[in-house]
């Protein structure tokens, strides 16, 4: 639900920037508003439109035009209903290891394969450990040891695939070193939230006020 409000306030705001919205208009309901985007849409074409990590297909169908313009959909999920399902994989052991020497440039090419290695090759956990290294300044060695002790310590009952924990250690490492206002640091909420979330989580927005730190 707070995802379709979310397209559905997207989908207006391009409305109205199309003036095929009215903002003033306060009777018309969401969804009315949204047929309007899209009829608008079917009957221009050359448009392209990005669903980033999309979830549920039936939450996507209320947005999805039938023609007019180009639909490009990026999930977890391995099967969808619409177009052309285009598998990505992980990346090469020689692209993961040019990413990681953007955050380590003097580690020697057994470590970082071995950093690679535990990060199942994946662009998002490997994305993560080179911009940790850089701003830390931190070779590959201690990260290394860094993601091995919470994907031990912290993720022993997680059920997610291998995939998923790799990127949940990733935020965990990060996450340890966040500090509070008050100079204490505070990382089981952000920690939960990752592990429950490790690939579709914005862990650069935190909801905790004050009241929420750890004791």
């Amino acid at each position: 639900a707070e995802k379709t409000s979310v397209l559905q306030k997207d989908f207006l705001d391009f409305g109205k920037q199309l003036g095929v919205v009215d903002a003033g208009n306060k009777d018309e309901p969401p969804e009315a508003r949204v047929r309007s985007v899209k009829t608008w849409l079917e009957h221009h074409p050359g448009w392209l439109i990005v669903f980033d990590n999309a979830e549920d297909p039936d939450d996507l169908d209320p947005f999805v035009p039938f023609k007019g313009g180009v639909v490009l959909i990026s999930s977890r999920l391995s099967s969808w209903r619409y177009g052309i399902a285009l598998p990505i994989d992980v990346m090469r052991p020689a692209e993961a290891l040019d990413m990681l020497r953007q955050g380590d440039v003097s580690s020697s090419d057994d470590v970082l394969q071995s950093l690679a290695e535990e990060l199942g090759f994946l662009p998002l956990a490997l994305s993560h450990a080179a911009a940790y290294m850089r701003k830390l300044h931190k070779p590959a060695s201690e990260y290394l040891a860094l993601f091995r002790s919470a994907a031990q310590r912290d993720l022993l009952d997680y059920k997610g695939n291998t995939h998923e924990k790799s990127v949940a250690a990733c935020w965990l490492v990060t996450f340890g070193k966040l500090q509070t206002p008050f100079g204490g640091r505070c990382t089981r909420p952000t920690s939960r939230a990752a592990a429950q979330h490790p690939a579709g989580w914005d862990g650069a927005t935190s909801t905790h006020g004050p009241s929420d730190r750890c004791p």
